[in-house]
């Protein structure tokens, strides 16, 4: 009896240690698996932030091309303005007031137009010369203003939502020439 006592007992110290290494085998089944799952999980986040990132890029794009789609089109309408400014300037008031109105309707009608599609006038005289906004046609010796001070504007120029579309034509001071050899 003690033989089989013994016996029952080895089979179920036995049985128990193979039950111990299953239960161990298993444990470290499961933190294998969740260590893929982990490594799957940030894959898959950092999937998300760049997808996140890649539509926010395409949305500031798809702003910036609809912000300036217009710009071809501004700058073939901006000799027409340049053109109809310059007829109101130079018309005379007394030949016929009615067309003159009329004229006067279209060009602020053209202008709203203008300005409603980000379209703005770079302010030049009495300014420095930036050559980023100004194209320097002609240099004026001046004793009165600051050397590269904008002069006079020939033509004006525009900014398209912050961009110089065409820059304005101006002139700009310089020192005379005899001024150096003064200050020596």
């Amino acid at each position: 009896m003690n033989k089989d006592i013994s016996k029952d007992i080895s089979g179920k110290a036995g049985l128990a240690f193979s039950l111990k290494q299953a239960i161990e085998n298993c444990f470290k089944e499961l933190e294998e698996k969740n260590n893929i799952c982990k490594e799957y999980l940030n894959h898959l986040v950092r999937l998300k932030a760049e997808f996140e990132n890649y539509k926010k890029r395409v949305e500031r794009e798809r702003q910036e091309y609809i912000k300036f789609a217009n710009e071809q089109l501004l700058l073939h309408l901006l000799p027409v303005f340049d053109n109809l400014k310059l007829a109101l300037e130079n018309v005379n008031l007394s030949k016929n007031a009615e067309l003159i109105n009329g004229i006067k309707m279209i060009f602020k009608s053209l202008e709203d137009i203008l300005i409603k599609n980000g379209l703005s006038r770079i302010e030049s005289r009495g300014n420095i010369f930036d050559p980023h906004m100004h194209e320097a046609v002609e240099f004026v010796e001046s004793d009165e203003f600051p050397e590269n001070t904008v002069l006079e504007e020939i033509k004006e120029g525009y900014v398209l939502n912050g961009k110089v579309i065409r820059p304005a034509r101006v002139k700009i001071s310089k020192k005379p020439d005899g001024a150096e050899k003064r200050l020596l």
